[in-house]
């Protein structure tokens, strides 16, 4: 008897409209690209000109991390929309909602760098000068790409980044020690 009276209240909500919610529909559209790196020259033996030239020539990234988020300028506080590592050929692909977005690496995904170079290179040392905060502020929200994507066909995108020297990697400050041989 328990039986029928749960068989008939479940026919009973399936009539009279009890409906699931509807899923929500997506207009998310494919989007490829391919992150590139160039590198500076660093010391040690010096190069040739040519061997100086090719390290000028973008050359894909394999296994580069990259966020996405929404919006044209970036917020470190903003959350990722996607996190997407690029394969063996430096490409990379992301199904995004139509709007505008901003790419971004580890450096500028979160606030942890930027607190870094704060605490860090808050005072002139040694070997640096003090952080300029106007410019790390800057720096911290400028994306390394911005980018709209359609609801139709869509340009690959292409970012590179650069590879610098170790002793010469921290933006808005300066190195004044001395360079490593």
């Amino acid at each position: 008897m328990q039986f029928f009276k749960i068989l008939s209240l479940a026919l009973a909500l399936s009539v009279f409209g009890c409906k699931r919610p509807a899923a929500k529909q997506s207009n998310a559209v494919v989007v490829t690209g391919t992150v590139f790196e160039t590198q500076s020259y660093c010391g040690g033996a010096a190069p040739s000109e040519d061997r100086l030239a090719q390290m000028k020539i973008p050359k894909p990234l394999a296994g580069k991390v990259i966020y996405l988020k929404s919006g044209k300028v970036n917020n470190p506080e903003a959350p990722v929309v996607a996190e997407v590592a690029a394969d063996e050929r430096g490409e990379f692909s992301v199904s995004l909602e139509p709007g505008f977005y901003v790419m971004v690496d580890e450096k500028r995904v979160d606030k942890a760098s930027y607190n870094y170079m704060m605490s860090n290179f808050a005072e002139k040392t040694e070997n640096y000068t003090a952080v300029d905060k106007a410019c790390l502020d800057k720096w911290v929200a400028e994306a390394n790409l911005v980018f709209e994507v359609l609801a139709e066909a869509n340009e690959p995108l292409s970012v590179t980044f650069h590879k610098p020297c170790s002793w010469n990697s921290f933006p808005c400050v300066t190195f004044i020690g001395e360079r490593p041989r």
